[in-house]
């Protein structure tokens, strides 16, 4: 009815615009890591990034309070001063939003993690280059995992790692990747 009202909801549509953005763009950047870790362990067959338990606490468990935190967010000191948006151009889900976060924000989340893993089997004497063993038999539970039930002997090292050694040392790699990416 007056022009104060108009004025005060679209101020409130920018605000909820530019909020339900920003939780979008939070979001999709822990994505890429995660889904990494499982393309790691289906295609090179190297141990898991994170557990699936892993992944169902770090999506409902930390990163739902500050994505919901952000659709709270105060508004941009310019919020009124900028042109309407275009509804063409102007999406919630934008390329130049897929590039930030699944390039910029995935990638650098997700080199963090694989830095952690790596160190961590680095520092157990093992290098991600030994898991790729053609003798290594998986089939049967897995090797360096939650489920590892027979000695895994490592030709490079001599070292037999037993099935107790490898739940310790994976369980190190997952709370590592879990650790920084959380």
């Amino acid at each position: 009815d007056n022009f104060a009202s108009i004025v005060a909801g679209i101020e409130e549509g920018r605000i909820i615009f530019d909020n339900i953005k920003k939780t979008i763009a939070y979001t999709m950047a822990h994505i890429f890591p995660e889904v990494l870790s499982a393309l790691i362990a289906l295609l090179a067959r190297i141990p898991a990034g994170l557990t699936p338990m892993q992944v169902l606490t770090m999506d409902l468990g930390t990163e739902l309070g500050p994505a919901i935190s952000l659709a709270y967010e105060k508004a941009e000191s310019n919020i009124m001063e900028r042109k309407p948006r275009d509804p063409k151009r102007d999406r919630l889900v934008s390329p130049r939003l897929l590039f930030y976060s699944y390039v910029t924000a995935g990638l650098i989340s997700s080199t963090g993690c694989i830095v952690a893993y790596y160190f961590t089997y680095k520092d157990n004497g093992l290098l991600l280059s030994d898991f790729f063993r053609p003798d290594l038999d998986a089939s049967g539970g897995g090797f360096f995992s939650l489920t590892s039930s027979d000695p895994v002997f490592v030709e490079r090292t001599g070292r037999t790692y037993s099935a107790s050694e490898q739940r310790d040392i994976f369980s190190q790699g997952v709370t590592a990747w879990y650790i920084t990416l959380a």
